[in-house]
């Protein structure tokens, strides 16, 4: 059976048609995330939105009592490949080795999106946490 997870209390809303992530008793898959408030506002500067972002992201696993460490695969996507060095360095304060899988890419966004992640992630200890052991 497939949970739809709708909503992260506190969290920006969905910017359109789609759940923020999709689970079966194995595998959370997680729509686009990216960094609004949960007013709605955009922050100003490019990091503090892949931060805000990655919050999002964080707090929807969590949801699923799930963490960075048990994403296998992202996708993140900008829309200055210019500013990846920057998007990099606040990705890295989220992720730790190893990494998951990951693609990012260059996109024309919309709403003045700068920035939005997409990733799977595994339940039951199946993931990266349970792989250092």
């Amino acid at each position: 059976m497939m949970h739809h997870l709708e909503t992260v209390e506190g969290r920006a809303l969905p910017g359109g048609s789609y759940s923020l992530a999709v689970a079966d008793e194995h595998t959370v898959y997680l729509a686009g995330h990216f960094g609004k408030s949960a007013e709605g506002e955009l922050p100003e500067r490019f990091e503090d939105e892949v931060a805000l972002a990655l919050d999002n992201f964080g707090a929807t696993l969590a949801e699923y009592g799930l963490s960075f460490a048990d994403v296998a695969q992202v996708t993140c996507v900008l829309t200055d490949v210019a500013s990846f060095a920057e998007f990099d360095r606040v990705y890295r304060t989220r992720f730790t080795a190893p990494f998951p899988a990951r693609m990012t890419y260059g996109v024309a966004l919309a709403g003045g999106l700068r920035f939005e992640i997409i990733g799977t992630a595994v339940r039951g200890g199946a993931g990266k946490a349970a792989t250092r052991a």
